[in-house]
């Protein structure tokens, strides 16, 4: 049963181009990030092979920027991410993810079934946030901060609220 389970995937494979597909889509993707990094000073790489994506944070030059950085590694070294995929998710509805603990890195893990308009979609949502992110105050700082707060035992909790109080989240 496994094993025709597992040609059945590879015929599905093979009759659609997934992994074409995923080259094709992937590049697309990883160009057009890479064509981004010279405007964003928080860009720092962009890694892909077909649609595995990782985008790379790194410190900024300028001194308002570094101050933004700085800040949010010294509330928790896991934080600064969370500036990026956040508004991904809430405001372009993108599931991103932290690549792991306590890295600057971003995966993004296309399905494979991604076509042209999602590619345009998706860079110009990232494109939307890297312009928030650099904008120091901004909206991403703010929210970053509350989360921050809260991550440091600081902010309301539901325990603690009343009925008119509104809860960090």
């Amino acid at each position: 049963l496994a094993m025709v389970a597992g040609l059945a995937t590879l015929n599905v494979m093979d009759r659609h181009q997934l992994v074409q597909r995923a080259e094709k889509y992937g590049n697309l993707i990883g160009e057009g990030l890479r064509a981004m990094q010279p405007r964003f000073e928080f860009l720092k790489d962009v890694r892909w092979r077909g649609c595995i994506i990782g985008i790379e944070f790194g410190p900024p030059k300028s001194l308002g920027l570094k101050a933004a950085w700085a800040v949010a590694h010294k509330m928790d070294r896991s934080l600064f991410p969370q500036a990026a995929i956040i508004p991904l998710l809430e405001d372009h509805h993108i599931i991103t993810q932290v690549a792991g603990h306590h890295i600057d890195v971003v995966k993004l893990l296309p399905p494979l079934v991604v076509d042209e308009s999602d590619v345009k979609w998706f860079l110009d949502a990232f494109e939307k946030v890297m312009i928030d992110m650099h904008k120091f105050p901004g909206p991403v700082w703010e929210a970053l901060s509350r989360i921050g707060i809260n991550a440091l035992g600081g902010g309301r909790t539901a325990a603690k609220a009343t009925e008119r109080e509104p809860v960090l989240a």
